[in-house]
């Protein structure tokens, strides 16, 4: 079966799962009205601001009712609670786990692949070890392409029937090391500002600690003299919204392999608002550069390699942006954009509550 017959089948059973599990529950009306804990979907990331939700048709999207989400009132996506363990991170995927002999170019073994049906980032650091093509496994984020094409080191997959959770087996080799790192879109943002940069690492360093760093991602306003005013900023119909991107290390040692991916909801079958990548400018480390992105225009994803970031270093990039939504009214679905930075896990770095960012866009008449 072709990969566009495949992705054009996605939805429906997805959808057939829902009804399941919802019966008669009415997907929630566009006004500041708390819906029935029935019509949230659990994610990765109790967030209590806003939530996943089926808002039209069976498609996703994000309402926010700020402060009044609570943890566990919530239902799974599938009838069988199902999920991956990726990184730690129990992502919900959005239908069954996949077996095929040979979906993706690259592979020459059969192997899984998995859908993710929430909004999140993850990115692979192992470098290969014994073992490491026993089992093939992709990822595929919640537009339904591919995030990681094979991750490496899987030895054997395992699935608990019980709770609904499968997991990937590493190979000896993988050792202890975290390589792959996982962040939820929908997980509530880390206070940026809660005191100086590095204080917390500093305060009781003798001298004798390693210096270890700590990337964070922020948005700023579009000329990058001030942080965004909260995380919803506004677009009137048909137009659009720019912003800044600031990836800074913000801790005391080199980040090394420094990466930053972007994700924006494209499936139009199974997310809603959609949002047009309408150009990204690279600022470079001082914010005086002009030059286009090598990628995050158009059908491009963003995907940029940074190599190392010195302590007090950044990047910044200017994005601009459309959400594809028409409704304006005070309970309409958000469109979600969120950025992730990673680095090699080889060094620790201590805090990652920062390390993604997710921003909502709010369509108003004007």
């Amino acid at each position: 079966m072709s990969r566009d017959r495949k992705r054009a089948m996605g939805p429906m059973p997805w959808r057939c799962l829902f009804v399941l599990v919802l019966g008669c529950a009415l997907s929630p009306a566009f006004a500041q009205v708390l819906p029935a804990p029935s019509d949230r979907l659990c994610t990765a990331g109790f967030n209590p601001d806003y939530g996943w939700f089926d808002v039209d048709a069976g498609r996703l999207g994000v309402l926010a009712f700020p402060g009044l989400l609570h943890q566990g009132q919530c239902i799974d996506i599938t009838s069988a609670p199902l999920k991956v363990n990726l990184g730690g991170m129990l992502l919900p995927l959005s239908s069954e786990i996949r077996y095929s002999h040979y979906p993706y170019p690259t592979w020459a073994a059969p192997g899984l692949s998995v859908v993710l049906a929430e909004p999140a980032l993850c990115e692979d650091y192992f470098a290969g070890g014994a073992g490491e093509a026993t089992w093939n496994f992709a990822i595929e984020d919640a537009n339904g392409e591919v995030m990681i094409e094979n991750l490496r080191g899987v030895a054997a997959f395992r699935h608990a029937v019980t709770s609904g959770v499968s997991r990937p087996v590493m190979v000896a080799s993988y050792g202890s090391t975290p390589w792959l790192r996982c962040f939820s879109g929908l997980t509530a943002n880390a206070d940026l500002h809660p005191g100086e940069p590095g204080e917390s690492m500093s305060l009781f360093a003798n001298g004798f600690e390693a210096l270890l760093p700590n990337l964070q991602v922020e948005f700023l306003t579009a000329t990058g003299d001030a942080p965004l005013a909260s995380d919803v900023i506004e677009q009137a119909i048909g137009g659009e919204v720019s912003y800044l991107v600031r990836i800074r290390n913000v801790g005391e040692g080199d980040a090394y392999g420094v990466r930053v991916r972007e994700f924006v909801p494209e499936a139009t079958a199974l997310l809603m608002p959609t949002v047009t990548r309408v150009a990204c400018i690279d600022k470079g480390s001082d914010g005086s550069g002009n030059a286009a992105c090598t990628n995050g225009m158009g059908a491009a994803a963003f995907r940029q390699t940074l190599g190392s970031l010195a302590p007090g270093e950044q990047r910044d990039f200017l994005m601009t942006r459309r959400s594809g939504t028409t409704d304006t009214g005070p309970g309409q679905p958000l469109a979600l954009v969120q950025v992730a930075v990673f680095a090699d896990p080889a060094v620790t770095e201590p805090d990652l509550a920062d390390n993604s960012r997710a921003l909502h866009i709010r369509v108003v008449d004007e």
